[in-house]
């Protein structure tokens, strides 16, 4: 029979089991509350313009640049971790309506960032308060896609906030086109 001395340290083990496995929990249902809680936004930084604002859809050259807002659609603040565009980032672009796929470096890119993200600097932290947004990344999408062709655009792209977190439901999407700019 054991000892009472064993006994407790067993009880002690035990119950340590018990709070871990729970704070895990707690953990993935905050991470999957916070998902719910935030959505991500889409805009052309206006120096990348070349029609003017109010023109939908915008006029953009073969490069363009779009910023990366996240909105906190709850009453409480928010922690967005800004770590990597390549970890946090999947944009989906499609040209006159068909899809365009990545470059083969930023496929590879995805690739190693998502099988060994805790190689990923933390990068830093932003706080996004209540029913307001903030401008946490900006994408080259020429890195992403290579210089765009002429044609008509549709992105929209999905966030990952935190490191080993789901994915925000896709962004409303940005519509634009990419038009021959005059040497």
């Amino acid at each position: 029979m054991p000892s009472p001395r064993h006994m407790t340290v067993v009880v002690i083990l035990f119950c340590a089991l018990l709070l871990t496995g729970r704070q895990g929990l707690v953990a993935k249902l905050q991470t999957s509350a916070l998902v719910r809680l935030i959505s991500v936004r889409m805009e052309v930084l206006p120096g990348e313009l070349l029609s003017k604002p109010s023109e939908t859809p915008y006029r953009l050259g073969d490069r363009p640049h779009i910023k990366v807002v996240v909105v906190n659609e709850s009453d409480q603040p928010i922690r967005v971790y800004v770590v990597d565009v390549y970890y946090q980032n999947r944009p989906r672009l499609l040209r006159n309506g068909q899809l365009v796929t990545y470059k083969k470096a930023a496929t590879q890119l995805i690739g190693s960032k998502d099988s060994d993200p805790h190689f990923i600097n933390m990068g830093r932290t932003r706080f996004v308060e209540p029913y307001s947004s903030a401008e946490i990344q900006e994408l080259d999408l020429s890195d992403w896609y290579g210089p765009l062709e002429p044609g008509s655009y549709r992105l929209t792209n999905r966030y990952r906030a935190e490191i080993y977190g789901s994915w925000t439901v896709d962004s409303a999407p940005l519509l634009f086109e990419v038009v021959k700019q005059r040497q």
